[in-house]
């Protein structure tokens, strides 16, 4: 979609009546979604505490020790995901890590008071309950990449591009970046689509044809998507 703005108006608008699980940045326009089924990328939370690990003094040191926090978190739940989400070991091994982690940011907040770091870490414990939402629901990612890596060749075109220069080019351009990608994914011939999508149109005027759509449990987007 494409919309004149990123902001909360702009996120209802492009999800709609969607009830799935969805995975975001931290961008505050999705955060009228429920937190229940909103997961952040964790990608993001580690960009985040590598800024907070990279200053002097005990916020450099409560940074670091968060980051290494993180990562485990991200290690272990790749490894739990891969066993089908069956592995008690990494299960429990997330638990830990999770209530350690929660601890970890409590006590940064308190020691860091009214500082940038402060600010951050009381701001992660308020995002707490997006953070662990893959934990709930099998087969949710813990990161959003699949929404970066499909942004970024429109990105690139649009920058390499004059753009478009009418609102029906505008309503254009998302809905044909979205069937070229959607087929991509469901591994559909792109050309063969379309053309098939044309010939029905052109010569019955109604269009029947319709993608093999998967059962879909989650949507992961990316901020500006």
């Amino acid at each position: 979609m494409v919309h004149y703005s990123r902001g909360k108006q702009a996120a209802h608008v492009l999800l709609g009546g969607f009830e799935g699980i969805l995975v975001t940045d931290r961008h505050g326009a999705y955060n009228d979604y429920d937190a229940d089924r909103h997961q952040y990328c964790w990608a993001h939370i580690i960009r985040n505490l590598e800024k907070i690990a990279g200053r002097v003094g005990q916020a450099g040191q409560d940074g670091t020790y968060l980051l290494r926090l993180a990562r485990m978190v991200v290690h272990c739940g790749k490894r739990w995901q891969a066993s089908r989400c069956q592995s008690l070991l990494y299960r429990r091994r997330l638990e830990r890590l999770r209530q350690h982690f929660q601890a970890t940011l409590e006590e940064a907040a308190q020691r860091n008071g009214d500082t940038r770091t402060g600010h951050a870490c009381r701001k992660l414990l308020g995002d707490s309950p997006r953070l662990w939402t893959f934990l709930k629901y099998d087969g949710v990612p813990m990161t959003n990449n699949a929404a970066e890596r499909s942004l970024r060749p429109y990105v690139i075109w649009r920058k390499i591009s004059f753009f478009t220069q009418s609102h029906r080019g505008n309503q254009y351009r998302p809905m044909m970046l979205s069937v070229i990608e959607t087929c991509k994914r469901l591994q559909i011939n792109t050309y063969q689509a379309l053309r098939t999508i044309c010939q029905q149109g052109l010569s019955a005027g109604q269009v029947s044809f319709r993608l093999p759509f998967p059962a879909l449990v989650c949507l992961p987007l990316a901020s500006g998507a």
